[in-house]
């Protein structure tokens, strides 16, 4: 037999690839404060695999182990607790130790308390606990924001090849802060700004972007469920909230329920619900129309994402997604917590 090789040496470099970007990972656990737990699972955030989805709690301990391709979010869930805000996975050992709080008589959270074994995700854990002091301590939401922003910038600037810069600057543009989070983007290492976590993070920063806070909103059309079309515009003068979702999405029909329960403030305070849709089968559309019940209107050009003009002019990159536009289409709240929030205050 012939050899060849170049392809012997092309083989080796893809096997070696292979095995760089699949990497093995152990999580030992310990619950310091209670010995009534006994199941736990892992609720991955990430590209990641675990041997066991669910595993014994014995004297308070528990593993699990797999494997990973890239470090990501894990919420540890147990059979009478639900997980908090979790830990950062990354390849090799990690061990930490856990602690249920009682935030209310009806809410009990596993929190991480101390994790060991890698810097990345003590830097997770420091992140976290930063945010939470945050939270307690500055009530002024813009000097909340720019020193939540100043903690992502520095660790950006000092980490710009690390996935919990990408996870930093993701979670930061959830609030506000779009300038700050072009700057931390720009800190990126070339290797990590080039990946597809990456190009999904720009894109989600423009969208954040096109959906500014004070933007002005152009008048648009789409067809009702009957096929008329009906035209968003100002001549309501009234508040409108747009609700982007889709059948296929589970959170979207969650958010329905919560958003039947506020249909008294909706009437309250004269807000316009509309309902846009990323279906592309009117039948799969209508029958989660009458199966969750909404009472409010809803809209559909029935195009695949890259080809409705609406979604693309939104630049809706994932769904539930919710805009609050005042009676002059001027954008006023993002995000349904924060719509919630703004109109709660009005």
């Amino acid at each position: 037999m012939t050899k060849h090789p170049i392809l012997s040496i092309l083989l080796l470099f893809f096997l070696h690839t292979l095995s760089a970007q699949v990497q093995t990972f152990s999580l030992e656990g310990e619950i310091s404060n209670t010995d009534s737990l006994s199941k736990a699972t892992l609720m991955i955030f990430g590209e990641a695999e675990v041997s066991q989805e669910e595993v014994d709690i014995v004297d308070r301990k528990f593993k699990f182990e797999g494997s990973l391709t890239t470090p990501c979010l894990v919420v540890i869930n147990t059979d009478k607790v639900r997980g908090g805000l979790g830990l950062w996975l990354t390849p090799g050992n990690l061990k930490a130790t856990f602690f249920v709080k009682e935030h209310s008589p009806t809410l009990r959270l596993l929190q991480t308390a101390v994790v060991e074994g890698s810097a990345e995700a003590i830097d997770y854990q420091s992140f976290v606990e930063s945010q939470n002091k945050l939270a307690a301590q500055e009530k002024d939401p813009v000097k909340r924001s720019n020193a939540s922003w100043q903690y992502i910038l520095d660790y950006v600037t000092q980490h710009p090849g690390t996935h919990l810069s990408l996870f930093m600057i993701r979670s930061g543009i959830q609030g506000s802060g779009l300038g700050q989070a072009r700057a931390a983007f720009a800190k990126l290492s070339p290797a990590l700004s080039s990946s597809g976590e990456s190009e999904d993070l720009l894109r989600e920063i423009e969208k954040v972007e096109n959906n500014a806070i004070g933007k002005k909103v152009t008048v648009f059309a789409l067809p009702d469920t009957s096929g008329q079309l009906v035209q968003i515009d100002s001549s309501t003068q009234r508040w409108t909230l747009l609700h982007f979702w889709a059948s296929w999405c589970g959170p979207c029909r969650s958010e329905h329920k919560t958003m039947l329960g506020y249909g008294q403030m909706w009437a309250q305070k004269q807000v316009n619900v509309v309902g846009i849709s990323l279906d592309e089968d009117k039948n799969d559309w209508l029958q989660a129309i009458k199966k969750d019940q909404v009472n409010w209107l809803q809209l559909s050009d029935l195009k695949s994402w890259g080809k409705s003009e609406v979604i693309k002019s939104f630049k809706v990159t994932s769904v539930p997604y919710s805009i609050l536009l005042d009676e002059n289409m001027t954008i006023k709240a993002v995000g349904m917590q924060n719509i919630l929030e703004k109109l709660k205050k009005m």
